[in-house]
């Protein structure tokens, strides 16, 4: 995706599914996945910009909002975060969001 580029659904699923977590396993042997939100909106900022150059120096974009902004950065996180819930890739249960694709009845 390039700079300007809206992700997609489907981008987004794909991006959540790289980012679920093994949480917590139940008696069963069941694992429940959360997805980790900041890394997500990581991926999806370095995909969509240029590495920032500094000389001879690069950095990944999510980097330098995240140093330079963290108050931001954590804002794009859960925006994004919020985007892939009215896309119902994702579902939020108190303050934590999983993927629609692993729950299961």
């Amino acid at each position: 995706m390039k700079s300007g580029q809206v992700a997609q659904p489907e981008e987004r699923q794909e991006a959540a599914d790289k980012h679920a977590n093994a949480h917590s396993e139940d008696h069963q042997g069941n694992r429940t996945y959360w997805v980790d939100i900041e890394e997500l909106y990581r991926d999806l900022l370095d995909d969509i910009y240029e590495p920032v150059r500094f000389g001879e120096l690069e950095y990944s974009p999510s980097a330098v909002l995240e140093a330079v902004d963290p108050v931001v950065f954590r804002i794009g996180a859960q925006e994004n975060a919020d985007s892939a819930v009215e896309d119902s890739l994702m579902v939020c249960l108190n303050g934590t969001y999983y993927l629609i694709s692993d729950i299961v009845e």
